[in-house]
């Protein structure tokens, strides 16, 4: 199933001052739309009332589905790219998802260097209080400490794949290009540039797991 058809079966979430913690989502009414084991402990799973509950180790967050579009890219130091929300449906619904959850777990991780615990979503965890947040410099130290080691793992995760799979996936992910011009480029055919995808973010996934 892609994310567009997710987005179709699923309601927008109902607009409130903040999305629910962890435990309300789970203990509430709303069933379970879809849900992907990403790994042994790591997990996506979408609700019908619109929220999606992201949990990777001794972490979680939620956040609401329909927010889940164009996605932010930024890698080895390139002005950050707009991957269109549509480069999304050749993948499988829960790979859009999972990375807006990492997005969201880096971005609470930072914020334990500061006074109090600054939840990304508005409290989406349970122990999480909203205070105000002043920049300092040991959090400027750790959000570059976390830029490193993202670009890092990305680098690594590249040098998995063959010179093909490592420029179809940086020409089609990274740089949002369709398809069909990269298999123009290629002087291929538009399925065999998404097949050479899917393969180089399996093997990417399987790489991954193994860290």
């Amino acid at each position: 199933m892609k994310l567009s058809d997710l987005k179709r079966i699923v309601p927008v979430a109902e607009e409130r001052e903040k999305v629910p913690t962890i435990f309300s989502l789970v203990e509430s009414a709303a069933t379970v739309v879809a849900r992907d084991l990403i790994s042994a402990d790591t997990d996506v799973t979408v609700y019908s009332n619109g929220y999606v509950l992201y949990r990777a180790g001794d972490h979680a967050t939620v956040f609401p589905l329909h927010e889940c579009g164009d996605y932010r890219y930024e890698y080895e130091g390139q002005a950050p790219v707009i991957v269109p929300e549509e480069v999304f449906d050749s993948y499988n619904w829960s790979v859009r998802l999972v990375a807006e959850g990492e997005d969201r777990l880096e971005y609470n991780q930072k914020q334990k260097w500061k006074r109090t615990t600054f939840s990304y979503s508005g409290a989406a965890e349970d122990w999480a209080i909203l205070a105000d947040v002043r920049q300092d410099a040991e959090t400027m130290m750790l959000e570059r400490e976390y830029r490193e080691k993202r670009k890092a793992l990305a680098q690594a995760l590249l040098r998995k794949l063959t010179e093909h799979q490592r420029f179809v996936v940086i020409e089609c992910v990274v740089r949002g290009r369709q398809h069909k011009d990269v298999a123009k480029q290629l002087g291929t055919s538009r399925q065999a540039v998404t097949d050479a995808l899917k393969k180089a973010m399996n093997r990417m996934k399987r790489e991954y797991n193994k860290m």
